[in-house]
This record gives structure tokens, sequence and C-alpha cells, in this order.
């Protein structure tokens, strides 16, 4: 079997278990992967580039390397530093930048309480989407075909030349991908509002007025211009999410492109 056989054998063998998964709800999470946060890292990256394009002070160039590579901007933790020349390592420095304070903006740091502050960031995107977060939906299935979708497209990848060793990674990766998956379902579908206020209050305050700027812009709402700098200042005494929004503009700002 190839690599691509793999794929599209693993791929349509999810597909049959998301189909009959019924998105069945426990009462809490099962095994959290230590793979949890990257949700709310994600959407973190991606408010900065959108409160990138509030902020004056950040240059028309890596506003520019940051719109045209998001990507690059997602996979910031990869870049090994030095003079960023093109776009896409001026959007690569960025996402490092980004993602770095958020890392130390991040408390609680557990598996567990990043599934939760995932969990928050969605649901608060729900909300501003228009959705009743506290209905009962097949989140579980969403997230199970979303990901067939992704493991169909591993067979591009090149692995090295141990390719029994990537096909037993590829396995690890996709138990720890099904126990995720499960995790937000279960979270987000019926949260333990004790959690919520232990791992999240402190972390996520969706009323701070530098996220709903962010999740304003996500949604085609661009607010005025001069809203931008009095919710930068008021991020000072805002949540861990805020403060760390505040910070990585400070960075943009110093980057030149």
């Amino acid at each position: 079997m190839n690599r691509r056989e793999f794929a599209y054998a693993t791929g349509l063998t999810g597909a049959f278990a998301a189909a009959g998964s019924g998105a069945t709800v426990h009462s809490r999470p099962g095994r959290i992967p230590e793979a949890a946060g990257l949700l709310s890292e994600i959407i973190f990256l991606d408010d900065c580039v959108r409160l990138a394009m509030y902020d004056p002070g950040v240059g028309a160039g890596v506003k520019k390397a940051l719109t045209s590579h998001p990507d690059f901007v997602h996979n910031g933790v990869l870049w090994p530093g030095g003079a960023a020349k093109s776009s896409e390592e001026v959007a690569l420095a960025a996402g490092h930048a980004c993602a770095e304070a958020l890392r130390r903006h991040r408390h609680p740091d557990s598996a567990e309480a990043r599934l939760y502050q995932d969990v928050a960031i969605m649901r608060d995107i729900s909300e501003k989407a228009g959705c009743d977060p506290d209905k009962s939906a097949p989140v579980g299935d969403l997230l199970n075909v979303l990901h067939v979708r992704r493991r169909l497209g591993l067979h591009t990848l090149n692995p090295d030349d141990n390719i029994q060793g990537w096909l037993e990674g590829i396995v690890t990766w996709w138990t720890d991908q099904r126990d995720l998956r499960d995790a937000l379902a279960v979270a987000y579908t019926a949260p333990d509002a004790a959690k919520i206020r232990e791992f999240t209050a402190e972390f996520y305050n969706p009323g701070d007025a530098l996220i709903r700027l962010a999740r304003g812009f996500q949604v085609a709402e661009v607010a005025p211009a001069d809203m931008y700098r009095p919710a930068v200042e008021h991020a000072r005494a805002g949540s861990l999410y805020s403060r760390a929004l505040a910070e990585s503009m400070e960075s943009l700002r110093k980057m030149e492109r």
C-alpha cells in the first residue's frame, strides 16, 4: 500500500466512523491530548492579522505579507529566526512573534485548560455569527468530517526515508486527533461551568474591546479607526488574551517590510 492508498483507506474508514458516531455526548471529556489549544492559537493569530489592519504603526509591507500568506502566519512556530527578507518570511516571523506572545500569556496551560480555552473562544465566535452555542448540535460529526478531508490530503506530503516511521506517526496523530475531536465536542455542547470559570475567566473575556474589534472584523463589521487606540489601552487591564493581542501589535509595529 503506497502513501496515497493509505491516506484514502484511512480517510474512508474515518468517514464511516463519523457517519455512525451519532455525535454521542458524554458527561465529560475523555482523554485530552497535548495538542489541545491549537484552535485558540490559530484563532489568535487570525485576530492579530485582523487587528494589524487597524494599527497605523504596522507597515504596509507587513500588512500585505500577513494577508497574502495566512498559512505562513499559522506556521510561525517553524520560523528559525534571522532576517526576514521575503514576504513569506515576514509572515512566518510575524506568526512566530504573535504565537510567543500568546504562549507567555496562556494561564493556566494544562491540556484540559487549553481545551476549555478553545471551547470558550469557539462559543464566542458562534454567538457573534448569530448561532446559539447552547443548542444541541452534531459538533462531533462535523469535526470528524473536517478531519477526514484533512487526512485525505496527507498523501501529498513527502515523508523522510523511513516510510514505516512516517505511517506510525500518522496513526499516532490520527488517534490523538480523534480523542481531541471527541473532547472538544463534549466540552462545547455540554460545558462544565466550573471548568469554564477555572480555566477561562482570566484568560478570555468576550467583552474586551480589543477582542470585540477582532470579532467584528471577522464578520465584516469594520469599526471606526478611532476605536482602535482606546481598545489597545484598555487591553492592559483586560484578559490575558487581550494583553497578548496588544503585545503582538507592539511586535508587528517593530517589523520592517
